[in-house]
């Protein structure tokens, strides 16, 4: 069979290949991998601090029947925090047969590094790191560990000076607002490169950020391609920290740091309305709300806090605003026109800005609610006689009325007045009459009045 081998350059590293023809046998009955009887290279130290340096390797291979056909021992850098692989390699085929045949021959083959080659320790890796085959296919792998039991030389040293990059300049967290440094109106982080890569190309940065809000706090990392200088990263309130390292094959450097104490705009929630919690929440003229927004950071500090509570009138759009500066607080919406349905609007803000408007969901109808006046009517009716009762209740906007009973007890809506003849088949009938002005929260609370069910009997 015939194998073409290439030139290989691998973090400064040339191997120097020819393309040659290699033995091909045909022994089909050959089952036992060729073996490494001898290894070394020399020599075991060098220095590229200022020029390229070789090292010549030599291995004896055997093999009983088809013959050893080609092989390779991979050396690494160890101890490298990079993760570009380092490698080295070192092939060897029929070409580089110094002596001997294909059972028992030995071999010598070349590694060149370059200037730029990593410093610090070589060595042929625990796994497998040099792989014989035979003419037939079959193949042996050898370690670090077999070269040592068999007393083979496994390492070399580079003295070539090996120096991580700087760390990253200028590391800046670009905000819109500096003075007040507000959560939401930051930009990303961004810095400029190493001033020195130390000899190598950068393979990435590294980022990291830390938020102290939570406890414990939270870290966000990032792996940023090479030609990355910004990344846009979290920030929560109270004190954040990003660091940013850059890395090459050689390690990562020292990280450039900073730390922000982030601040938050007041966060509008919700309304509390529920009755009968401070309260009715509607009453004559006035309507009755707690603001309420996240209390956390409300940043007294950095700028003047407060707020308005609006009603607004559906569907004239009158309005009255009141002031507001604390969560919690009771405010009272006064001068409203009693019966007319109102929207409640909060806005709230900082130095940090506003999370915007946050109307109620429901609408508040101020006034006096119902209160019976006159709610007893009589109890006995006769056959073929009118049975009527006014219904009295008092309340701002005046009351309206409805009647449930029977189809023919009717009701004055303005008056409240009940009337109808009972049949002459009747013993007894019941009814409930309710008065109605309106006033309460729509889809949460009326204060609608019923009396009933009123039972009467017929005589």
């Amino acid at each position: 069979m015939t194998r073409r081998r290439v030139a290989v350059s691998v973090v400064g590293l040339v191997v120097a290949l020819l393309a040659i023809p290699l033995q091909t046998a045909s022994a089909t009955s050959d089952t036992t991998p060729p073996v490494l009887s001898a290894f070394d290279f020399t020599p075991k130290s060098i220095d590229t601090s200022s020029a390229p340096a070789t090292i010549t390797v030599t291995a004896t291979i055997t093999d009983d029947l088809s013959g050893f056909d080609h092989g390779d021992v991979t050396f690494s850098a160890l101890g490298r925090t990079g993760e570009t692989p380092a490698e080295a390699d070192v092939e060897f085929d029929a070409s580089d047969r110094i002596s001997g045949t294909a059972l028992a021959g030995t071999y010598q083959n070349t590694m060149t590094f370059q200037p730029t080659a990593i410093g610090g320790k070589w060595g042929v890796q625990p796994g497998g790191s040099a792989w014989f085959y035979d003419a037939a296919g079959n193949s042996a792998t050898y370690g670090a560990d077999d070269f040592r039991a068999a007393g083979f030389p496994t390492e070399f040293a580079n003295h070539s000076p090996t120096r991580p990059p700087t760390q990253p300049r200028n590391l800046r967290l670009v905000q819109h607002d500096l003075e007040n440094e507000c959560v939401g109106t930051t930009g990303p982080l961004r810095w400029e490169p190493p001033a020195n890569t130390g000899g190598y190309p950068l393979i990435r940065y590294e980022v990291q950020a830390e938020h102290d809000a939570s406890n414990p706090p939270e870290s966000e990392f990032y792996n940023l391609a090479p030609d990355r200088t910004r990344h846009r990263v979290g920030a929560s309130l109270w004190l954040n920290a990003y660091w940013v390292w850059a890395v090459t094959d050689v390690g990562r450097s020292e990280r450039a740091a900073i730390s922000v104490e982030m601040h938050a705009p007041p966060n509008a929630q919700q309304f509390d309305y529920s009755p009968g919690l401070f309260g009715d929440s509607v009453g004559n003229h006035r309507i009755d709300v707690w603001s309420s927004w996240s209390g956390q950071n409300l940043l007294f500090d950095t700028g003047d806090l407060g707020g308005t509570v609006t009603a607004t009138a559906y569907p004239d759009g009158t309005s009255v605003t009141e002031p507001t500066s604390y969560p919690g607080e009771q405010l009272h919406l006064k001068g409203l026109t009693n019966g007319k349905p109102y929207s409640v609007t909060l806005q709230v803000a900082n130095a940090c800005g506003s999370p915007g408007p946050v109307t109620s969901p429901v609408l508040f109808i101020p006034g006096v609610g119902p209160s019976w006046t006159a709610s007893e009517p009589p109890l006995t009716a006769t056959t073929g006689a009118t049975y009527a009762y006014r219904f009295h209740a008092s309340g701002s906007p005046a009351p309206s009325y409805s009647v449930e009973g029977p189809r023919w007890l009717h009701i004055d809506s303005a008056s409240g007045r009940v009337s109808g003849r009972p049949p002459a088949h009747a013993t007894s009938f019941q009814y409930s009459v309710t008065a109605h002005n309106g006033v309460g929260i729509t889809e949460i609370h009326s204060t609608d009045l019923t009396v009933g069910p009123i039972t009467v009997t017929v005589g």
